[in-house]
């Protein structure tokens, strides 16, 4: 390995400290880059002290109660969601997706409600605010296995208001909610709601299993800006402490966490709102608050009707991708790592149809893209070894030319050009992989169909191949003993010994050794908490380079050994 080379590793590293970084703070950036969007967004309360505005419930404000005629609960069902209502105040109580079970343990379908804040749900309205939603005590309505419509009286600043709430499944995961509002006074009223998105998102997570991927963010597409989200609620927590946020003209607002989630989109570009704030049992955890507002303006006797859906999602690429809303963006790449991500993906998914093993589905694609990389990783590894070769014909060079650095370097190229050897052939194949390796970490990093799939002895490809719990705890790399790391690292300990290595005592020699032993170690503590699938990618790579190292070796040294004999 020469400087440029040694170089060419070095850069490849930092590139992917930068990039491991740049990822786990993602969320700050997108902070930074929405704050100039000084018509979208309003600036955030960063006071612990935040005081909401909350309308008092007195006459101005207040329900009609009367008799319910309805069961105390309505479920509606269909072959992807099954959801139960409140029927007293329209709310959800539970959405379970059923073909996702909450954990791989556990084979009850998911919550996305299961967080949730009792009396913030999602369906949710407010003729009150966002932390204190007030709408009627429905008194009368019909349901079937997939609609429920519901209707309430509704008193606001002395104006009679009916309000008439349907909740209809769809396909897709989608569910329509047309909400009427009639004006039932003599006087002109005008008011406003919100249409909520919910409180959080489901399911719970188990703390000490807990890792940097399980993040949940809040976020809107803009109206005037659709190719990129807002990202809301972004400035860190302290304490018990509230941050509000307006925004203007929302095409939806989405809700995600690691692999699910909410998002509630109208056929109108609507203003909105959001709240975060700790919860009074753990102030560790939050809850968010997001929600459309609406002003309306009614005549006496007037009806609004207004539209929404809400889309609940497994984060499954293909389907987002084939969405018209564009709810790709939840997964914050940028056109580059898109089309790299997406195109792993759809590699993944075709192999998959065949093997129905997403972990052998791995091993092949690994396979696949060392076939199609393999004539640059050959050419590179040539270039190596050629210049081994050279190896003491450097070295005399060196030493004849010791003080004059110009003169050395000439020699040295005019040695390259004789030997028809490319200084950089060696170097530039090894950038390659790089993108490849951010694109399946973007990719496996909350790729729900890996969610609970087994490969070997591994228990879930999304997840460290955790085999036992130690006793103790390591630093950086925590109690859990995971065996693909381990392997991960031996195989490229392999790989290293194996390329070819700058001879002698040189500072190049020195700075190379350190490097043989550097890369592996970081690499290993990088890649210990990382989702199995990309260990196990990484780990098939450096055993598939060892392999194409040795026949190399044995195709060109041996020439060379022969044609030294001569």
């Amino acid at each position: 390995m020469n400087q440029k080379t040694l170089l060419a590793v070095s850069l490849s590293f930092l590139v992917l400290i930068v990039w491991m970084y740049i990822e786990s703070g993602i969320k700050k950036k997108y902070q930074q880059a929405d704050h100039s969007e000084k018509k979208q967004v309003t600036e955030i309360v960063k006071t612990p002290d935040l005081q909401v505005k909350t309308a008092k419930k007195t006459d101005a404000i207040k329900p009609v109660i009367k008799k319910t005629t309805l069961p105390k609960t309505i479920t509606l069902e269909n072959g992807q969601i099954k959801i139960i209502l409140n029927s007293e105040n329209g709310r959800a109580q539970n959405i379970f997706l059923k073909e996702f079970p909450s954990t791989p343990d556990n084979t009850n379908p998911v919550d996305l409600e299961e967080n949730s804040l009792e009396n913030i749900n999602t369906f949710s309205l407010s003729f009150n605010s966002i932390i204190d939603p007030l709408e009627p005590e429905y008194s009368k309505g019909s349901f079937t296995a997939k609609e429920a419509v519901l209707e309430g009286e509704i008193i606001i600043n002395g104006f009679p208001l009916h309000i008439k709430k349907m909740i209809s499944l769809s396909t897709n995961y989608a569910v329509h909610m047309n909400i009427h509002i009639q004006n039932t006074g003599k006087n002109s009223a005008v008011f406003n709601y919100l249409a909520l998105l919910g409180s959080d998102i489901g399911p719970s997570i188990n703390k000490k299993k807990e890792s940097s991927f399980d993040v949940k963010e809040l976020a809107c597409l803009p109206y005037n800006n659709d190719e990129k989200l807002l990202e809301l609620l972004k400035k860190p927590m302290i304490g018990n402490q509230k941050t509000a946020e307006n925004f203007e003209n929302a095409r939806w607002i989405s809700l995600d966490n690691r692999y699910f989630l909410k998002i509630i989109s109208s056929e109108k570009s609507l203003p909105g709102e959001a709240f975060l704030a700790s919860r009074q049992t753990d102030e560790k955890a939050a809850y968010m608050l997001a929600a459309f507002s609406r002003k309306i303006t009614l005549e006496a006797g007037q009806t609004s009707v207004d539209a929404y859906t809400y889309h609940f999602l497994p984060k499954n690429r293909g389907l987002l991708n084939n969405s018209s809303e564009k709810f790709y963006l939840i997964f914050r790449h940028n056109k580059l790592m898109k089309f790299l991500s997406d195109l792993m993906y759809e590699i993944i998914i075709f192999i998959n149809k065949f093997t129905s093993q997403f972990g052998l589905s791995i091993v092949l694609m690994t396979i696949l893209l060392k076939i199609l990389t393999y004539p640059f990783d050959q050419a590179s590894l040539n270039s190596m070894m050629k210049m081994q070769t050279l190896g003491p014909k450097q070295e005399e060079i060196r030493k004849i030319y010791k003080n004059d650095a110009a003169k050395m370097n000439q020699e040295i190229m005019n040695l390259y050009k004789k030997e028809k050897i490319n200084p950089l052939g060696g170097c530039l194949p090894m950038l390659i992989p790089l993108p490849v390796i951010f694109a399946l970490y973007g990719l496996f990093k909350n790729m729900v169909e890996l969610r609970g799939e087994t490969f070997l002895w591994i228990r879930d490809l999304a997840e460290p191949d955790t085999l036992f719990t130690l006793p103790f705890s390591i630093p950086f790399l925590g109690s859990d003993f995971n065996l693909l790391p381990i392997i991960m690292t031996l195989a490229s300990i392999g790989q290293t010994m194996l390329t070819p290595q700058v001879q002698g005592n040189s500072q190049s020699a020195q700075q190379t050794k350190m490097m043989n032993i550097m890369m592996p170690i970081m690499f290993f503590v990088i890649f210990w908490k990382m989702p199995s699938a990309l260990v196990l990618y990484w780990t098939l790579q450096s055993l598939l380079r060892i392999i194409q190292t040795l026949i190399s070796k044995n195709k060109i040294f041996q020439p060379a050994i022969i044609k030294n004999r001569r």
